[in-house]
């Protein structure tokens, strides 16, 4: 009997130590390497994140020479719409937006995986400890898994990768260099291209 409750004693210490979804950063800029795989396709954005707005704006890095549509993209979820400026023509196409707010954080509903260090841990200053954690996320017929890793106890995201089963899509998302806070509250109103493709819409 005692043998028993010292083990339920354990496994509830042990439950108890499971961490919870971290709160991100609630805004912040980075610049971040986007992989659609299967599709062979990567690309570099800067990216200014407004998660208590639910606001992002993705510019893409452009190669030179190539024969690629580069785009910028401004999506406000709270308004339902995405402006999104062909870098080469300027010409900008409005819609709405068809899934819900994606969290570049850890999602609400996120259950905790694992723990971990980057880096040589045997010098100060050059690892960092890393969390990973697993969701899924529904809005209406939209569905999306997510598993992302973020730094501990900052929780900054590092990685996150996503899979659409319906659309049978899966992607990774990097990032570097990033910065809590926006240095350039402006990146959030629409362009002039927008605001002017916008106005010809509604007449």
């Amino acid at each position: 009997m005692k043998a028993a409750l010292v083990v339920l004693s354990l496994l509830g210490t042990v439950l108890g130590q499971v961490p919870t979804p971290c709160q991100s950063p609630n805004q912040w800029e980075a610049r971040e390497r986007v992989v659609e795989f299967g599709k062979n396709f990567e690309e570099y954005h800067k990216i200014y994140y407004d998660g208590s707005s639910g606001r992002e704006r993705n510019i893409a890095e452009v190669e030179d020479n190539s024969s690629r549509e580069f785009f910028d993209i401004l999506t406000l979820y709270n308004e339902n719409k995405r402006y999104s400026i062909n870098m080469k023509t300027r010409q900008c196409n409005v819609s709405a937006i068809n899934r819900p707010f994606r969290h570049r954080g850890v999602p609400p509903n996120a259950m905790f995986n694992n723990i971990f260090t980057l880096g040589a841990t045997g010098f100060s200053g050059e690892f960092i400890t890393v969390q990973d954690f697993v969701a899924n996320v529904t809005f209406g017929s939209f569905h999306e898994e997510y598993f992302g890793f973020v730094t501990s106890p900052l929780c900054v995201p590092v990685t996150n990768f996503y899979y659409n089963p319906a659309e049978n899509t899966k992607s990774a998302v990097s990032y570097y260099d990033l910065k809590v806070g926006i240095t350039d509250p402006m990146m959030f109103v629409p362009p002039p291209e927008c605001i002017k493709a916008e106005r010809n819409m509604s007449h």
